[in-house]
């Protein structure tokens, strides 16, 4: 495979010995393929950073962020909210916002502790028993997915690598996006995460929230609206809708 799209002095040859690699290797291409296109067709500028700092994000603290969002994932379904109230109409006092969606077909949750007490809460997609890291990780890419196109929308003038905190009550999707690595499970969303990142032009932080702390996201993702109601009472009437085409939950 050639890059072609680089001057002949910068193209490099690509050569696979490992059969193995080459649906990764031809994910990756499509992936940066599809990020570029999504730059010419939206009509955005170049985000002015070096792929680096797309993937290696300064460290930064939740009071520097514009914007901090919480997650949850649940054998009931996914969601979050955004911390801060947004006025969404002249006159109507601020709310915040929030989204909630069944699982992603094919994913179900099981609660193995209730079984064997040393086993970790386990989701099972399409057959095949993973981490809980799986559902959480959907909730985060569910939960930014609603809210970065219309925060974006309305801070058209944000500053370059504007920061972007979500919580989430997983250690093992926190320790994935700070690391920068993941198995084959996890690896579809660490490429969404980053797409993400370049595409908003954010410098996103994943950071571990206990889940006695996450109530609110808690009590989305399990239906529990009452207690919900109860624990965000400026909470939006209704949960905002997914606009964004792109996603994709793997």
């Amino acid at each position: 495979m050639k890059a072609t799209s680089l001057p002949a002095s910068q193209a490099r040859l690509i050569i696979i010995t490992d059969p193995v690699l080459i649906a990764d290797v031809s994910f990756d291409l499509l992936w940066w393929t599809d990020l570029c296109a999504s730059f010419r067709s939206c009509g955005l500028r170049p985000t002015g950073r070096k792929i680096s700092e797309i993937v290696v994000t300064p460290v930064r603290t939740k009071s520097e962020c514009k914007l901090v969002l919480f997650s949850d994932a649940s054998n009931k379904g996914i969601g979050g909210y955004s911390e801060d109230p947004v006025t969404v109409a002249p006159g109507v006092s601020p709310v915040c916002l929030w989204c909630f969606s069944q699982l992603p077909e094919g994913m179900t949750m099981t609660f193995l502790e209730e079984f064997e007490p040393s086993r970790e809460r386990r989701a099972v997609v399409n057959d095949t028993e993973v981490g809980s890291g799986y559902s959480e990780a959907a909730g985060i890419l569910f939960v930014l997915c609603c809210f970065l196109p219309p925060w974006a929308a309305a801070n058209p003038d944000r500053e370059l690598g504007a920061g972007v905190w979500c919580h989430s009550d997983s250690d093992v999707v926190v320790k994935m996006w700070n690391s920068k690595r993941a198995g084959i499970t996890l690896l579809p969303y660490l490429r969404a995460f980053a797409h993400l990142s370049a595409l908003f032009n954010i410098n996103l932080t994943i950071a571990h929230i206990p889940g006695t702390e996450n109530q609110i996201a808690d009590a989305i993702s399990r239906k529990k609206m009452v207690k919900f109601r109860r624990l965000l009472p400026n909470a939006a009437l209704n949960p905002t809708p997914l606009l964004y085409n792109q996603v994709i939950f793997f």
